[in-house]
């Protein structure tokens, strides 16, 4: 009880505060190397997506990173325009941290009313591991929690996520399980009243990329109206990064990516 009536008085000041208060800039999810599939010492690659196995060129994507593995500019070119972004992105928020439930809140603004509000609410594990992550709308309705779970070396093992609607009741949930290296294997997907819509599988090669998803829907008698298979193909560099992927749908190749990678 004392700790439910210290949650009340936080929340009572917190909010308040957060809600009036001058919100500075700050960079936010920052991209890295690791994000595009891709490990070592990189400072620039070039993607190129191109269809009729790589004869229409549709769009080319440079990317330029610090020495840190950080993104730090990402060029685009493609259908008939060109588009550069520099990083770090920064938006206007701040954090707040209770240390005694390890709860993190995460504050925004609202350009349209001026008004500042809470965006996400992350909970940790005594260890530094998230186990829970709430996400707000503008209007304070939450609008998805998102529940870890762990094996017994701390490796992520599954995840939970609940959607909510309008009226802030579940309306989908979502069950993913993890392979050893923390990738996405099965992900089940099912309705407000436990029926299974979806279902995806991932496998991936020694180097930990992707080169197969199924996925099945459902239909509401349980019957698999509809399967889709999508394979990649890789070619590797000496460091163990992919320069070219072959991207099919049931088996008709769609795509072709090529990168042109350089490193420090």
């Amino acid at each position: 009880m004392k700790r439910y009536n210290l949650l009340i008085v936080l929340w009572m000041l917190v909010l308040p505060m957060a809600a009036k208060c001058q919100i500075p800039e700050a960079a936010i999810d920052q991209p890295r190397v690791a994000d595009y599939g891709m490990t070592g010492p990189v400072r620039e690659m070039t993607e190129h997506r191109s269809a009729n196995g790589g004869n229409d060129i549709e769009s080319v994507t440079s990317y330029s990173f610090d020495r840190d593995g950080s993104l730090s500019s990402m060029k685009k070119q493609g259908f008939g325009g060109e588009k550069t972004t520099k990083y770090p992105q920064k938006h206007p928020y701040f954090e707040l941290t209770d240390t005694s439930t390890r709860t993190t809140y995460r504050f925004g603004k609202n350009e349209s009313t001026g008004q500042n509000y809470m965006t996400q609410r992350t909970v940790k594990e005594a260890d530094g591991d998230v186990s829970a992550l709430y996400r707000y709308s503008m209007t304070g309705r939450i609008t998805q929690s998102v529940h870890y779970v762990y094996a017994a070396g701390g490796a992520l093992a599954a995840s939970i996520q609940y959607e909510y609607g309008d009226d802030g009741g579940v309306t989908g949930r979502r069950l993913t399980s993890y392979t050893k290296s923390g990738k996405p294997e099965r992900v089940q997907g099912y309705s407000v009243d436990e029926r299974l819509l979806m279902e995806e599988t991932y496998s991936y090669d020694r180097q930990d990329n992707v080169v197969k998803r199924v996925q099945r829907f459902y239909d509401q008698g349980g019957t698999k109206p509809r399967e889709t298979v999508e394979t990649r193909k890789y070619e590797y560099d000496g460091r163990g990064n992919w320069t070219k992927q072959r991207y099919s749908l049931n088996g008709k190749e769609l795509y072709l990516y090529e990168r042109e990678i350089r490193y420090y």
